[in-house]
């Protein structure tokens, strides 16, 4: 047991030193800042960690957006994969639920998501990695596709690709406006519209 808990213990420092530069970029941000704008002397700073220290745990603030938003990046996965990877598809307001759901976890960790594209609009790098992801998920939505096409569901004449990366460029582009112009009460509105028009997207293609 003693072996384990000395084994531990630089880890924990490790971990506490990561989540103080995570709070203080938090802190930075709802205080109105932006990303690309914060310097990393005032983020090291506001944390109460050395310069060395930050760089031992974020390569930049590519690294630490990206760190930053993975808790709302495997959220937003998990969600979407409720309806690309369920073996059947629902009904329309199983959709809306799908959007719903991607809404509230977007107001949940909003300046998360405003940080990574931020930093994206100014970073190639940052895009690039992006686009990566984006391409990665187009893929599992276009097996998806293809599969209705065998089944008969959905015109052979679509291309499955063309037809997730619009759905989800689309989608992540909506939820961004409305997180950034839109009320939290107008979200129940706009998840019903968003989530019927992609539902009547996939299931018109015939």
């Amino acid at each position: 047991m003693t072996q384990s808990r000395s084994a531990a213990a630089p880890r924990r420092r490790r971990t506490t030193s990561e989540q103080q530069i995570l709070d203080a970029t938090a802190a930075l941000l709802h205080a109105g800042h932006r990303l690309p704008d914060i310097a990393v002397n005032d983020i090291i700073d506001a944390a109460n960690v050395s310069r060395s220290t930050f760089y031992q745990h974020f390569t930049g603030k590519s690294d630490l957006a990206f760190r930053f938003a993975a808790p709302a990046m495997a959220a937003a996965r998990t969600t979407s994969d409720s309806w690309w990877r369920e073996p059947a598809w629902g009904t329309s307001q199983d959709m809306v639920d799908v959007v719903q759901t991607l809404m509230e976890q977007g107001r949940e960790h909003r300046l998360a998501w405003l940080a990574v594209f931020d930093v994206a609009d100014r970073d190639p790098e940052t895009a690039a990695v992006i686009e990566t992801l984006v391409r990665d998920y187009v893929g599992q939505m276009a097996v998806r596709i293809t599969h209705q096409q065998r089944t008969g569901t959905m015109s052979s004449a679509i291309n499955p690709a063309l037809l997730g990366r619009l759905i989800l460029v689309t989608t992540r582009a909506a939820i961004l406006d409305q997180l950034a112009h839109g009320e939290p009460g107008d979200d129940a509105a706009f998840s019903q519209t968003l989530g019927r028009m992609l539902w009547l997207a996939l299931h018109d293609a015939k």
